[in-house]
């Protein structure tokens, strides 16, 4: 069954809510403040990205596990990609409007900076 587009509409209102109370939540502690990412809402379906595009690797990593834990993501890492790039996704969803997924993601270098793994 085919979404209608007053449906599709529908779903991205809710996430978009939900991105307001990411926002919310970023800077909800003045002693911890949440780390920037890029917040996206689908198209289709009731789905909210956080993509974490820090410059550096470890800081990349490190804003992404500081969302993954203050939303209580459930953390999953790829395989190793062929310039030894790890995918880290975590998933998540708040009280607020439960019917809205989080999807955490970053991608990260373990062993090398991002200027020897020619980061893009």
């Amino acid at each position: 069954m085919t979404a209608t587009p007053a449906q599709q509409h529908e779903w991205q209102h809710r996430a978009a809510g939900v991105v307001g109370h990411l926002l919310d939540l970023a800077i909800a502690d003045e002693t911890n403040i949440l780390p920037a990412a890029d917040w996206t809402v689908a198209s289709a379906g009731c789905k909210v990205t956080g993509r974490f595009t820090q410059p550096d690797s470890a800081d990349r990593k490190a804003a992404f596990e500081a969302w993954a834990h203050a939303l209580g993501a459930e953390v999953t890492a790829g395989a190793r990609g062929l310039l030894g790039e790890v995918r880290l996704t975590g998933k998540a969803c708040l009280a607020e409007d439960s019917t809205v997924s989080i999807v955490l993601s970053a991608r990260v270098w373990e062993d090398r900076s991002d200027a020897e793994a020619g980061d893009y």
